[in-house]
């Protein structure tokens, strides 16, 4: 009798921990049908607007002796690892990345042999040294440079064009741009601007966010400043709301149909059904 007893108290302990456990784990996973896990990890993400919607990535595996990591390219439903190591991404109109190492050196790839090709592929775009870059449908490249800002934590903004950067008015912490070459910021508060055609900066009302990104269709995606399991709420426009998809993230990218990839703060990589 207090044998059977022990082992109904122990099957009952047992029930409650593996209840508990399963709790615990499906605290940092998303719960909503909207998101699709994709397999492998991350620290950065970038799509780009030609018609496959290539997908680039940097990821968490240190590169040997950098302080920088690892590139892969999405292949099918493989990441091929591209030689060559840096920190940020963007990618262009034609699915070719533009990655920032450690030192802020700007690297383009080609696969063609052009003249930007230097080594394993990678060619450097000199002038300049950055934090942040975006690539816009028509081929617009911006990037928050390393030049720090009138503002504390902020840093100056620059385009680049027949490869030579000018350096504008405007600052920031992170960038995107549109299809039609704008560019919006995000700042150290948080705020929103956009300039149109690199003219004034006007602020994006009834959005507070860390990151914005721009699918080649148009549609915007943010990370907005409100804390949530995973890293920040993301968030979608949809004419003057914005909609909270219900994940956590810390970076963001979107395809050429308007569907986000997300980053959370565990490096692991969703994307939007």
């Amino acid at each position: 009798m207090k044998n059977s007893l022990l082992i109904i108290i122990a099957a009952v302990y047992l029930t409650l921990v593996s209840c508990s456990k399963d709790e615990t784990e499906n605290t940092d996973t998303p719960t909503n049908t909207q998101w699709e896990k994709v397999a492998g990890t991350a620290t950065d993400i970038a799509i780009g607007s030609d018609s496959e919607g290539t997908v680039w990535i940097i990821s968490n595996e240190y590169a040997y002796g950098t302080t920088d990591y690892s590139i892969k390219k999405r292949n099918g439903s493989e990441w091929q690892t591209i030689e060559g190591f840096a920190t940020r991404i963007a990618v262009d109109q034609n699915g070719l990345a533009w990655v920032i190492n450690s030192g802020g050196d700007i690297y383009r790839y080609s696969n063609s042999g052009g003249g930007l090709k230097n080594v394993n592929g990678w060619g450097g775009v000199g002038g300049l040294t950055a934090k942040e870059i975006a690539i816009g449908k028509n081929g617009a490249v911006w990037v928050i440079s390393n030049q720090a800002g009138l503002s504390a934590n902020n840093y100056k903004i620059a385009s680049l064009a027949l490869l030579s950067w000018t350096v504008g008015i405007g600052e920031g912490t992170k960038i995107a741009v549109d299809p039609l070459g704008n560019p919006y910021v995000t700042n150290s508060s948080s705020s929103v601007y956009f300039s149109y055609n690199g003219g004034a900066w006007t602020n994006l009302s009834g959005i507070s966010a860390r990151e914005i990104s721009y699918g080649a269709n148009g549609q915007c995606w943010v990370i907005s400043n409100e804390p949530t399991t995973g890293g920040y709420k993301v968030k979608q426009a949809n004419g003057a709301v914005w909609e909270d998809r219900e994940i956590g993230a810390v970076e963001i990218a979107v395809d050429p149909n308007g569907k986000a990839w997300i980053i959370n703060d565990k490096n692991e990589i969703y994307k939007f059904k």
